[in-house]
């Protein structure tokens, strides 16, 4: 069991974590893992994720599916393939991750089910199933021709968010503002939580996101107004917590 879900074994190698509303959902999706291959996908990539936008029940979903057939090297299947229940397959991690941004108080667009089927010690795939939102991201709203001012906040909503994950022990390797729906009272809402990782023996890590959303917010607003640079870095300054952290990841503005 994943927090609040319930998991039930529908047959050999295939278990179904979802909460009690959704518990008869499960079959509609269940093919997917034979035809997810075969239809128009919005995304696949090499490490054998297919994403897909589906819809049943007069609603519409967003699966991504993990497959491990391909996976190399017998060690490599049998420590992350096997059928002991215990190791999770990469759609619960994703789901185990929402959680856990969730029990720390940032607002996530939590996954409704999980599915997975495996085949003995070398197969697996697994299945992640999260409700559309209708919410923008906050690439949309900086793209806007007008108004788009008004969304600077939310970036600095955002860098309050990452100073909470790091505060948690954790870190966000891709922090792109395709993955951040905005409200519209402007406070974030974390879409994709592949790229969320927990660090444990290594204070350097969260150097690499405090970078990486540095320059792409300025690369956001390069050309739109006056010094980026300096707008980036007060929205820096008032929303990230451990100001020594921040001066030391970003030493190559203030010196």
């Amino acid at each position: 069991m994943e927090g609040c879900f319930k998991r039930y074994t529908t047959g050999p190698g295939l278990s179904v974590y979802h909460r009690g509303a959704d518990a008869g959902k499960w079959k509609s999706f269940a093919p997917l893992f034979d035809s997810a291959w075969d239809m128009e996908a919005i995304k696949v990539n090499k490490s054998r994720k297919v994403v897909v936008k589906y819809e049943t029940g007069g609603k519409t979903y967003y699966v991504k599916i993990y497959s491990r057939r391909h996976a190399s090297g017998i060690e490599h299947n049998l420590l992350r393939g096997s059928s002991l229940t215990f190791l999770r397959s990469k759609a619960l991690k994703h789901l185990r991750k929402s959680q856990n941004l969730s029990a720390i108080g940032l607002s996530v667009v939590e996954p409704c089910m999980v599915i997975q089927r495996r085949y003995g010690f070398l197969r697996q795939e697994s299945m992640l199933i999260t409700p559309e939102s209708t919410l923008p991201t906050l690439a949309e709203r900086l793209h806007q021709k007008t108004g788009w001012e008004s969304y600077l906040p939310a970036i600095g909503n955002a860098i309050r968010d990452i100073s909470t994950m790091h505060e948690n022990g954790y870190v966000q390797w891709d922090p792109h503002f395709h993955n951040m729906l905005v409200r519209p009272d402007q406070e974030i809402v974390w879409l994709d939580f592949g790229t969320i990782r927990k660090f444990r023996f290594s204070r350097k890590k969260p150097f690499t996101d405090i970078r990486k959303l540095w320059h792409k917010s300025i690369n956001e607003l390069q050309g739109r107004i006056k010094n980026p640079e300096k707008t980036v870095a007060e929205l820096f300054e008032r929303n990230y917590e451990n100001k020594k952290r921040l001066h030391k990841a970003l030493n190559f503005f203030w010196k």
